[in-house]
């Protein structure tokens, strides 16, 4: 037989498509894939290998004989000989994908040998190379012979370059119109991407089944005929709103965009123009990673427990804390909220890999060990995008000089990352919270007892600190907030009017000393909570959260209300 058209029965026809579906089976066999090499090179070792590989010619004819699939392979024609324009390509490479799910197939089946038909010459194969399945991306899309249309993912699965799946957004808020919030979201953004002419992007209906999550990338854009993936979340609270989303090429499993917007809920339409646009230019220039990151901005990861003593862990996870707060007073800098960075403990990820999920232009880690009164402190600040250290330190020295190693690192800090600050922050961040050393260790034990141990022994700690330092605010601020959280919890016992009146008591005290401290407008809000003053509650809760910006989760959260910006 030294033809494809000298086989013409329907036996054979068959056998072609049994081929065709072998071709990408986990059951493939390697004399099939090498019978189908030789056959390109027009080489075959035997004549039944022969025979069988010109079968799966005659299936092609047999489905350009079809009047509803012709059109499809005069393109192809036009585009082996360059005549076909732009769109025309991306057209073809889309019915390839919609004809392999309507045969069942997959990879390297009718997409496959079209493509290769697109390649080397329409009707005819000449001079083919030698093809593997492992070396489809090189074979099926040579920079010389498609411009843009296609790319191959893992598994010899070729898809459309400017294809995108938008899959369901995950509902993150406490508030109850943020179920409506992220539904909306996601279809606006599918449908405005869908509308461009240059992109295929699958129906709503096809993404909705991966909803649940669990997925793998890769899987889920070989089973949509997709080239990216985009992911997303929405978190809102009242009229405050955090979207999150990532476009991931599954070819090369990088991140091709990904932004973090915490916006006001009217800024939605904003918020939306500027990802589909992003999404957009980057399947279009199939640039590595575009961010619309924070300027300023940094992450300051937990800090690992290098103590010995168990006794002496909470030293760093408060340290970590307290730096927090020291560079949440640089309002030039864009700090990550420490309830986002907690979830890095531990972690496996790369420090790139943190970097773009926070979108933030660096990346701090640190280290501390506490023995015997002197404190071990380790930190280096990190450019995510070259993992090159931009500053790095180690202090080593007495406890006695834990505040002006914060500040140190602070200021530090803010230098590396050219943030401009008043001397008046400069002399916030400076000055000390008290004068014992005893006490403010004291302090942060009581602080961490507030997420990891017995909240009864917190007033006996603080009273302990308050007697070394009768004027350290910080500790009556706590106290305040320790009582007002029994009344909210239900655990002030028979007595409220008491538990009531401590708090007040603790937090007047702590502004008195310091009208700064965050915890007393914390307490006052739950106060005025409790009472039903709700304006009066809001309006110290956005005090609080002024001083301290890492509280705006919990009172969203905890308390239900929302913190506008």
């Amino acid at each position: 037989m030294n033809t494809r058209n000298d086989i013409q029965n329907e036996t054979d026809h068959q056998s072609a498509a049994e081929w065709f579906v072998a071709l990408n089976a986990e059951t493939m066999d390697q004399a099939t894939n090498d019978a189908f090499i030789a056959w390109l090179n027009n080489s075959p070792e035997n004549q039944a290998d022969y025979e069988r590989c010109e079968a799966a010619a005659i299936m092609v004819e047999k489905l350009k004989s079809d009047p509803d699939l012709a059109w499809a392979f005069e393109e192809s024609a036009q585009l082996a000989a360059g005549s076909a324009p732009q769109l025309q390509r991306r057209s073809l490479t889309r019915w390839f994908n919609r004809r392999k799910l309507e045969f069942g197939m997959a990879g390297l089946t009718i997409v496959g040998v079209a493509v290769v038909l697109v390649q080397y010459g329409g009707d005819e194969i000449t001079e083919a190379p030698t093809l593997s399945t492992g070396q489809m991306a090189d074979t099926l899309a040579p920079e010389d012979a498609f411009a843009d249309p296609i790319v191959v993912l893992p598994g010899a699965v070729v898809v459309p370059s400017n294809s995108v799946a938008v899959l369901p957004f995950q509902d993150l808020g406490s508030d109850p119109n943020s179920v409506n919030t992220t539904k909306n979201l996601h279809v606006e953004i599918l449908s405005q991407l869908a509308a461009m002419p240059n992109l295929y992007v699958p129906v709503q209906a096809s993404v909705m089944p991966y909803a649940a999550g669990g997925y793998s990338i890769t899987e889920v854009a070989s089973q949509l005929g997709v080239r990216g993936i985009v992911e997303g979340s929405v978190r809102q609270a009242g009229d405050q709103v955090r979207v999150t989303v990532q476009l991931i090429d599954a070819s090369t499993g990088e991140h091709l965009f990904a932004g973090v917007y915490d916006r006001l809920v009217t800024d939605l339409s904003e918020i939306r123009a500027d990802v589909v646009t992003n999404i957009a230019a980057a399947l279009d220039s199939g640039a590595r990673l575009t961010r619309s990151v924070l300027p300023h901005s940094i992450a300051v990861l937990p800090f690992e427990n290098f103590s010995l003593d168990p006794d002496n862990a909470y030293y760093a996870s408060r340290i970590h804390e307290e730096i927090l707060n020291q560079l949440a007073k640089l309002s030039a800098l864009n700090v990550i909220a420490r309830t986002s960075v907690v979830e890095y403990a531990d972690t496996d990820k790369s420090i790139p890999e943190i970097a773009r999920e926070l979108n933030v232009e660096t990346v701090m880690e640190g280290s501390v060990r506490y023995v015997d009164g002197r404190i071990l402190i380790t930190v280096q600040l990190i450019d995510p995008e070259t993992n090159a250290h931009l500053w790095s330190e180690s202090y080593n020295r007495q406890f006695s000089d834990i505040f002006a190693i914060q500040a140190d690192i602070a200021m530090r800090i803010a230098n590396a990352l050219e943030a401009e600050f008043s001397l008046e922050e400069q002399a916030t961040i400076d000055a000390a919270p008290t004068e014992s050393p005893e006490a403010y260790a004291l302090y942060l034990r009581a602080l961490d007892t507030f997420g990891t141990g017995d909240l009864r022994t917190v007033p006996s700690t603080l009273n302990r600190a308050i007697a070394l330092d009768p004027g350290f605010a910080n500790a009556y601020a706590l106290m305040a907030r320790y009582y007002a959280e029994q009344l909210l919890s239900g655990a002030a016992g028979n007595n409220p009017n008491e538990v009531e009146r401590l708090a007040l008591e603790n937090a007047d005290l702590a502004l008195s000393l310091d009208p700064t401290v965050a915890f007393a407008h914390l307490a006052l809000g739950q106060l005025h909570q409790l009472n039903g003053r709700a304006e009066d509650a809001l309006a110290y809760y956005r005090r609080a959260v002024d001083l301290s910006p890492d509280l705006a989760e919990y009172i969203e959260t905890k308390l239900g209300y929302a913190i506008a910006p």
